[in-house]
């Protein structure tokens, strides 16, 4: 439970994407981005000032690394869903 409501508060920001079975090559082009994107976190904050278009700009990230990326988030959630916000 102690993980679950972790994961809830924000611990899914500190998630390594090297736990996600992502490629090596994948990953050095992550690493070497500047800022570097080493979590889900990071990599949330990218996409979100990027938009659509975020893999253009990370060196050696083209179309089928942008896939394995989105795949490894899409099992990730699928595997750790976050719970339904309760009506305010």
């Amino acid at each position: 439970a102690a993980a679950k409501s972790r994961h809830c508060l924000g611990g899914w920001r500190a998630v390594r994407l090297d736990s996600l079975g992502l490629t090596p090559g994948v990953l050095k082009g992550l690493a070497e981005n500047e800022p570097d994107i080493a979590t889900i976190g990071a990599l949330a904050d990218w996409q979100a000032a990027k938009g659509d278009f975020w893999a253009r700009d990370i060196k050696g990230v083209g179309k089928a690394a942008e896939d394995k990326i989105a795949a490894a988030l899409e099992k990730y959630w699928k595997d750790n869903p976050l719970p339904a916000m309760a009506a305010v």
